[in-house]
C-alpha cells in the first residue's frame, strides 16, 4: 500500500490551509512545505508538529472564568427558505380540542400568547392535541402549577371538549430529531418561554415553499403530541367537529382532576 502524504502551507493552526489526508508522523513537521511518509517507522504520533518545531501562534481562547447562566436561542437562518425541511405526511384520523362553550370548536386565530401564532403570519392557527388529557394539560396547565392544583371553578365550567377529525396533512415534526437539524434549531428555542421566538419559526414555517399544512410538536407538559393547523388551502372547510359536552359532565375531565388532585374553587 502506498503511503500517504501530507501538504501543509502554512505555519498557522488553520484548519481551512492545512490540507491533510490522514493522521501524521512525527517525522516531519506539519509546518513544513515539504511532503513526508505519514507512517514511517519509528516516528511518534502528532497533529501538528514535533516537539522542536514552532508552535501554533493563535491566540489562546480561555473558558470564561464566570460563564453566563443563561443558553443561546435559535431564530430562523437567513437561508430558511432554501433548506429541505423535511415533510411528513400525517394521516387522517381524530384530535380533541378544549374551548369555550358557545364558541365553534373549529376556530382559527391569531393570539400573541399561542406559542405557533406569529401576530404578523399569513396564516391563522388551530390547536389540537391528540387525547383529552394532553387538551386539559394544555388548557389548565399554568393554572394547576400556579394556583398549586387549584383551578377556577368557572373557568373550568365554562369550557368543553369537541372532537376533530382532520385529514391527511402535510406536516413539519419539529418532534423529530432530523428535522430540527435540518431546520437548526434545538428543543429549547422550540419551547422558548419568550413565544417570539417559537413564533419566528413557524413564520418561517408558514412561508417556506414546502406548504407546510401544521407543525406538529410535543406537548410541554406531557410527551404526546399536538397540531398547530394553518388556515391554508380552504382548511376550516375539511375539518369535522363534534361536541363532547361541558367538562363538568365528562368522565374524562373529571379523572383528570382526580390525577392532578386538582380542586376546583
Amino acid at each position: 500500500m502506498r503511503a500517504a502524504k501530507f501538504w501543509t502551507v502554512s505555519n498557522r493552526c488553520s484548519a481551512s490551509l492545512i490540507r491533510t489526508n490522514g493522521w501524521t508522523l512525527g517525522v516531519k513537521s506539519c509546518f513544513s512545505f515539504r511532503s513526508g511518509k505519514a507512517w514511517d517507522i519509528g516516528g511518534h504520533w502528532t497533529c501538528c508538529a514535533l516537539a522542536n518545531k514552532r508552535k501554533c501562534n493563535l491566540p489562546r481562547k480561555l473558558m470564561p472564568s464566570n460563564p453566563s447562566p443563561s443558553r443561546a436561542v435559535w431564530r430562523p437562518p437567513a437561508d430558511f427558505s432554501q433548506r429541505p425541511i423535511p415533510v411528513t405526511r400525517q394521516p387522517q384520523r381524530a384530535w380533541f380540542r378544549v374551548h369555550r362553550i358557545g364558541q365553534p370548536a373549529v376556530f382559527f386565530g391569531r393570539f400573541p400568547h399561542h406559542r405557533f401564532s406569529p401576530p404578523n403570519g399569513p396564516f391563522a392557527v388551530l390547536y389540537v392535541a391528540a387525547s383529552i388529557q394532553t387538551c386539559l394539560w394544555e388548557y389548565f396547565g399554568d393554572d394547576v402549577f400556579r394556583g398549586q392544583r387549584v383551578i377556577s371553578a368557572a373557568k373550568w365550567a365554562g369550557c368543553g371538549v369537541s372532537r376533530i377529525v382532520v385529514p391527511e396533512l402535510k406536516v413539519c415534526a419539529v418532534g423529530l430529531e432530523r428535522t430540527r437539524e435540518t431546520m437548526g434549531v434545538d428543543k429549547a428555542s422550540l419551547m422558548s418561554p419568550n413565544l417570539s421566538i417559537p413564533q419566528a419559526w413557524s413564520l418561517a414555517l408558514q412561508n417556506h415553499p414546502s406548504a407546510f399544512e401544521a407543525i406538529k410538536y410535543p406537548s410541554r407538559f406531557l410527551d404526546q403530541p399536538c397540531l398547530a393547523i394553518f388556515d391554508r388551502g380552504g382548511m376550516p372547510a375539511k375539518l369535522h367537529a363534534q361536541e363532547l359536552g361541558p367538562l363538568d359532565k365528562l368522565d374524562a375531565a373529571a379523572t383528570w382532576l382526580d390525577e392532578r388532585y386538582a380542586a376546583l374553587v
